[in-house]
């Protein structure tokens, strides 16, 4: 798996070849260099006083380039109407760290145009603290706890019906049961969070019903990332099952912070400098070597951005992160529940995957190393629209991102969809219930 960490943070080495522009969602939907990435390389380069000559698309109304584009309100569009699915990174022969460079970019700009109140308060007072954090989630789970008709759910098809009904009790996961409840406001979606309820049996199961396997491999710890811990917990259960059937040990840190990725979306430097400082001083005595990541965002996160923050040294310190899908790939297949086995599967590989670590083909090795039946679909492939907040800022757009997806999988007769990334699950799944497509997506943890 690649590091961004080795790319070129220096926008004088683009190249201007313009590759970047194929296969950009945004500039492909709006026609504006502005919105390329090599329109933000050039921005880019102006913030530095390199490279004044700009296109006509990145000058205000009189063809003329503003004096200070910290203080542009047109920058601030380009940046923010950006999915950071690494697309661009990907395809770029000059090996630029594109949406690395956006990301300084972004602090630059809210140093004079700070993020929304509702952000930083999130971002620097209730992501820090996962109590606090699963405290709100709880009160925003309160309408379907009370209310369930108020929430919109995936409909499933017959064939998963059908296996889901072969399942154990204990087996058939809070996700496949409540099939991603999710409000509606026109048409912003708003995925409902897990109750406390089932956050807590999840994590019971965590604490007290670990069964190791031999051989045994040791103890591994494991990260509970924030969007899965608050809508999908069951899918830590499974992948723990899964790693006591590979014969691993797990150890969670449930108080761990979120990793600061939503702080680099929105720009609030100080939040993610805040939350990598915490996760350093939580790991910093952990009894364990290695950590297991089962989002491809926090892993790429902690193992690329927070040496910066914190220093090469600091970093030694702490636990070696891993990746769930290259840890598997390491391991002899888990014994899966038969019902899995009769199911036509799809992949929906996160931009964070794919394009940022440049892996887009092992985890499809790794199901079918399991003995499923799984697809990928490289005419869909690129990113489902989640792009962090950006759902939110714009649902329209994203929501014709994941519908591309969905659609084709539905004309191929998939009936599960297995990713790694709870954002694009929760995503997927909302376009799913908007759209009236009966496929559901679940964390691939929840086969365990």
């Amino acid at each position: 798996m690649r590091t961004t960490r080795n790319y070129r943070l220096n926008p004088l080495a683009c190249a201007y070849c313009a590759k970047c522009h194929y296969g950009c969602p945004t500039y492909e939907a709006t026609g504006n260099e502005g919105f390329a990435a090599r329109g933000k390389i050039l921005l880019a380069g102006a913030l530095a006083g390199d490279l004044p000559p700009l296109p006509a698309s990145a000058a205000d109304g009189n063809g003329q380039p503003e004096t200070d584009w910290r203080d542009s309100r047109e920058l601030a569009a380009y940046l923010d109407f950006c999915l950071r699915c690494y697309r661009c990174l990907d395809l770029c022969p000059a090996q630029m760290a594109t949406v690395p460079i956006f990301e300084h970019m972004r602090f630059e700009v809210a140093q004079r145009h700070p993020p929304d109140w509702r952000y930083r308060w999130l971002m620097r007072s209730v992501l820090p603290q996962r109590s606090l954090t699963r405290f709100c989630a709880a009160l925003g789970a309160l309408p379907f706890s009370l209310l369930p008709l108020l929430a919109r759910r995936v409909s499933l098809g017959r064939r998963l019906e059908e296996a889901l009904a072969q399942l154990p009790r204990h087996q058939f996961h809070s996700t496949f049961a409540s099939r991603s409840p999710t409000l509606f406001a026109g048409r912003r979606e708003l995925p409902l969070p897990a109750t406390a309820l089932e956050r807590g049996q999840a994590f019971a199961r965590i604490r007290s019903q670990q069964r190791v396997t031999a051989p045994a491999r040791g103890v591994l710890g494991y990260f509970l990332d924030c969007l899965t811990d608050l809508h999908f917990p069951s899918a830590f259960a499974g992948t723990v099952r899964l790693l006591n059937a590979l014969g691993y040990e797990v150890q969670a840190e449930f108080a761990a912070p979120c990793c600061g990725a939503s702080a680099l979306n929105t720009g609030d430097e100080a939040a993610f400098e805040h939350m990598a400082k915490l996760y350093a001083q939580t790991f910093a005595k952990a009894p364990y070597e290695r950590i297991l990541f089962t989002n491809p965002t926090c892993y790429k996160t902690v193992k690329e951005r927070y040496p910066d923050v914190l220093g090469d040294g600091a970093i030694a310190g702490l636990p070696e992160p891993v990746l769930d899908v290259e840890l598997y790939a390491e391991l002899p297949p888990p014994p899966l529940h038969p019902a899995w086995h009769t199911l036509n599967l799809a992949w929906h590989n996160p931009c964070a995957l794919g394009y940022a670590l440049g892996d887009k083909s092992t985890a499809v090795k790794v199901l079918t190393k399991w003995g499923l039946q799984v697809r990928q679909f490289p005419e869909v492939e690129g990113c489902c629209g989640y792009g962090g907040l950006f759902y939110l800022r714009y649902p329209e757009f994203a929501a014709k991102q994941s519908a591309r997806k969905l659609r084709a999988w539905q004309e191929a007769g998939i009936d599960l969809v297995l990713s790694c990334s709870a954002g694009c699950i929760g995503h997927l799944n909302a376009t799913a219930i908007r759209e009236r497509i009966p496929l559901l997506t679940v964390h691939w943890g929840e086969l365990g």
